[in-house]
C-alpha cells in the first residue's frame, strides 16, 4: 500500500492546510505569530538603565539611592501623568516620586531618592515602579542600600571592592553579590557582639556571656 494512504483523506487535507499556514505565518509559532514578533512596542513601557544603584551608609544616616529608567514605549511620559512609586522598602523615602521632567520615547528619566539608614545594618532592597492613573506600567526598578555598624570602616572598604568588582566583570548576579555582603555585615555583627561580651565580662562571665551572645545575635537576625 502507497505511504500516503495510510491517513483518511480529512487528514491528509487538513494536515496540508497546517502546513500551507504556517508556511505563510498566519498560525502562531511557540506562542508568536511568525511576521508578528511579540516585543511589538507598547504605548506605555519602560526599563531600568544599567545595574541596580548601591549606596552604602551607616545606621541612621542620610542617603540618596538613584533609579534611571527609559521609555521604550510609543507615547510621551507626562510629568503631571507619570509617577514612581514604591513597592518595596521606601527606607523613608516618599513612596511617590514625581517625574522629573516629560520624557519622550527613548529618553531616560532619572530620579534621586532621598533615604534614610535603618536602625540595624543589613543590606537593603527598595523597588520602584512607573505609573499612570494609578497602573503600573513597567517591571519593578531596585536599588539597594547597604547599612553598616558605627566604626565599620574596614568593613566598607571590604564591601566597596567586591562592589567594583562585580562592576567590573558584569558576570556576577546582583542577589549573588548582596548575599556575600550580607555575610560580611554578619560576620561583623558577630564580632562586635562577642567583643562587647569580652569588654563588659572579661573572661569570668563563661555560660552567661555565651548566653547573652546568642540572644543578641538572635535578635538582631530576626530583626
Amino acid at each position: 500500500m502507497i505511504e500516503s494512504q495510510r491517513f483518511p483523506a480529512l487528514w491528509k487535507a487538513c494536515l496540508i492546510t497546517l502546513l500551507a499556514a504556517l508556511a505563510l505565518g498566519g498560525l502562531p509559532l511557540h506562542g508568536h505569530a511568525l511576521g508578528d514578533p511579540k516585543s511589538a512596542e507598547e504605548p506605555l513601557a519602560a526599563a531600568q538603565v544599567g545595574d541596580p544603584d548601591i549606596t552604602i551608609a551607616y545606621i541612621g544616616e542620610e542617603a540618596v539611592l538613584r533609579i534611571e529608567a527609559r521609555n521604550t514605549g510609543l507615547e510621551t511620559w507626562r510629568r503631571d501623568q507619570v509617577v514612581l512609586s514604591n513597592v518595596e522598602q521606601p527606607l523613608n523615602a516618599e513612596a511617590v516620586q514625581p517625574l522629573p521632567a516629560d520624557t519622550p520615547p527613548g529618553q531616560s528619566a532619572t530620579w534621586e531618592l532621598r533615604v534614610r539608614a535603618p536602625d540595624r545594618p543589613g543590606a537593603f532592597r527598595s523597588g520602584w515602579q512607573l505609573k499612570q492613573a494609578g497602573q503600573a506600567f513597567s517591571p519593578m526598578m531596585t536599588a539597594y542600600l547597604i547599612v553598616l555598624p558605627e566604626g565599620a570602616s574596614e568593613l566598607e572598604e571590604k564591601i566597596r571592592e567586591k562592589v567594583d568588582e562585580w562592576e567590573q566583570q558584569a558576570e556576577q548576579e546582583i542577589d549573588d553579590l548582596i548575599d556575600e555582603i550580607t555575610a560580611l555585615i554578619l560576620a561583623e555583627v558577630e564580632g562586635f557582639f562577642q567583643r562587647l561580651i569580652d569588654n563588659t565580662c572579661g573572661n569570668v562571665c563563661g555560660a552567661p556571656a555565651l548566653i547573652v551572645f546568642v540572644i543578641l545575635l538572635l535578635w538582631w537576625r530576626r530583626s
